[in-house]
């Protein structure tokens, strides 16, 4: 536990982005896509049909995740449980070469591998849900 408040910690005192990559939310969401992304992080999710969906992180360093218009990922219908996600749900933000899975609001749970989870470092693999019974991705990275 000491060492996670450390890690914690030493993030907050360190906020400055490692990289000069776009933090500012994009004009357009940023769209999920049916072909397997060949480099860098990417979340994949499963639609209520069946169809595998992806979602690029490549040259953006914090996403917004939502139901509103002004989140940079914007989810809908098309994914199970979507009613269980908050405006503003979530953000990832890449932190010294990795991503970090952080809640935004205390009423809009965020569960990482079956746990409720507060600000998370994410591992290739991860299972990320929003809401108890809400949307589930999981976190990729490329090799």
């Amino acid at each position: 536990m000491t060492a996670v408040l450390g890690w914690f910690k030493r993030r907050k005192e360190t906020e400055a982005p490692t990289e000069e990559l776009s933090t500012a939310p994009p004009s357009e969401p940023i769209a999920f896509v049916a072909e397997l992304p060949t480099q860098g992080a990417y979340l994949e999710a499963m639609g209520k049909d069946g169809q595998r969906w992806f979602l690029p992180l490549t040259d953006v360093s914090v996403v917004t995740i939502g139901t509103t218009p002004d989140c940079s990922v914007v989810l809908d219908e098309r994914f199970e449980g979507v009613q269980q996600v908050a405006p503003k749900h979530a953000k990832l933000e890449r932190w010294q070469n990795r991503w970090v899975l952080v809640p935004l609001r205390q009423d809009a749970p965020v569960f990482v591998n079956g746990r409720r989870a507060g600000e998370t470092a994410l591992r290739d693999g991860a299972e990320i849900q929003l809401g108890s019974a809400g949307p589930k991705f999981l976190f990729r990275l490329s090799h």
